[in-house]
């Protein structure tokens, strides 16, 4: 063990973006940890990560090298005089305005997006493989010596950590460990929304939208879907939606949970810590998501860093400050969220008032885009320092 190293470790629990970023913060930071995935190895399974501004700033703030590994794989918009338009928004309706787009939004970067499997594998590339255990499907946790943590998994095996870490997602058993199986937040909501997902080449997307649409961050607002049917579903709709639609080989439909309903009502309770998905799992509508899982490993990675925590019996005063520097951002971004994809498919009471819609958003989005992480940090770690 180095002098630097801490007499620690940490057991992860999940790995997905916020498992795998959260163990190379953690490495960065010579804080010892071991992953647990209950998958046979990393999956490259997912479509498109969308990054903001909020979200790059705490990759660097994790570590220089996760916001080099996305970078690698990222891709934004290619002509010049739109590098920072996030989304221009466009009605899909047939018999709306042909080609004149509602409004847009920007921001400092501008849409920066990556294929999420390729994420993935850039960032496995800095994290040492034996710090992960696969086939690893967490059962319960209970006390073990010194006051650590006992993992038993359902294959019988039994591991022991100072400190247990959840980001096995929206379905997380550390969740319900967390709050208890009968609490209503131990499960997610259904949104009442669903979306299909799929993928074009760029070459295909150009012949059909045109290289203005095609190169550039497009949102097609839409109405609700209530038939199975895809082509049902999208009876009606300009024939530039079709076309993307008839373009597109493989469709997922994916219903959308989050924790909107039930948000939860602490992220850490004991040696026992909960980010990302787990935490605060939201709909796509605002692109936050992946976002706010990195903020969380940036946040606790750097409070289990503080000269505060020496051993494992300071770990509960630093989930404790993770909490509170966390959960009120998290829960109003999946509000906020649930919230855009109202607006987005007519169902509130501004309906098809384009121009009041864009002015919400032009009041919500700054929030989410300027987080000042570097601020929450030295915050957090002021609130351990009275602990």
């Amino acid at each position: 063990m180095s002098k630097d190293q801490k007499d620690f470790q940490i057991a992860i629990i999940g790995g997905g973006i916020a498992g795998i970023v959260l163990a190379i913060s953690l490495l960065k930071r010579n804080i010892p940890f071991k992953i647990y995935e209950r998958a046979h190895a990393f999956s490259d399974i997912g479509a498109g990560l969308g990054i903001s501004p909020n979200a790059q700033d705490a990759m660097k703030a994790c570590d220089p090298s996760v916001h080099n590994a996305f970078k690698k794989v990222a891709s934004g918009n290619t002509w010049e005089s739109k590098k920072s338009y996030l989304f221009e928004f466009f009605d899909g309706m047939d018999g709306a305005t042909a080609d004149s787009p509602l409004f847009h939004v920007e921001n400092r970067t501008g849409l920066q997006g990556c294929h999420r499997g390729a994420f993935v594998n850039e960032l496995l590339k800095l994290l040492p493989r034996h710090m992960v255990h696969f086939n690893k499907q967490l059962q319960t946790v209970e006390e073990g010596n010194s006051g650590g943590i006992r993992l038993i998994f359902q294959d019988g095996s039994i591991e022991e950590a100072d400190a247990v870490v959840g980001c096995d997602g929206i379905k997380s058993k550390v969740r319900n460990i967390l709050v208890g199986t009968d609490h209503p937040s131990s499960k997610c909501s259904y949104t009442h929304k669903y979306a299909y997902r799929g993928m074009i080449p760029v070459p295909q997307a150009v012949e059909v939208l045109g290289e203005e649409r095609a190169l550039n961050a497009t949102m097609w607002l839409v109405l609700p879907a209530t038939k199975e049917d895809l082509l049902h579903d999208f009876e009606g709709f300009r024939p530039a939606v079709l076309k993307i639609l008839d373009n597109t080989e493989r469709l997922d439909r994916w219903a959308i949970f989050d924790l909107g309903d039930n948000p939860v009502p602490t992220f850490a309770k004991g040696r026992v810590c909960i980010i990302g998905d787990a935490a605060h799992a939201s709909s796509p509508h605002h692109g936050a998501g992946a976002g706010l899982c990195i903020e969380d490993a940036a946040v606790l990675a750097s409070i289990l860093a503080h000269d505060r925590v020496r051993v494992g019996s300071d770990i509960e005063a630093a989930f404790s400050a993770f909490d509170k520097s966390r959960r009120e951002r998290a829960h109003w971004v999946v509000q906020k969220s649930r919230r855009a994809g109202q607006l987005f498919e007519r169902q509130t009471e501004l309906g098809s008032d384009f121009g009041r819609i864009f002015e919400e958003l032009k009041e919500t989005l700054p929030t989410i885009w300027d987080y000042d992480i570097d601020e929450v940090i030295k915050t957090a770690s002021i609130e351990l320092d009275k602990a």
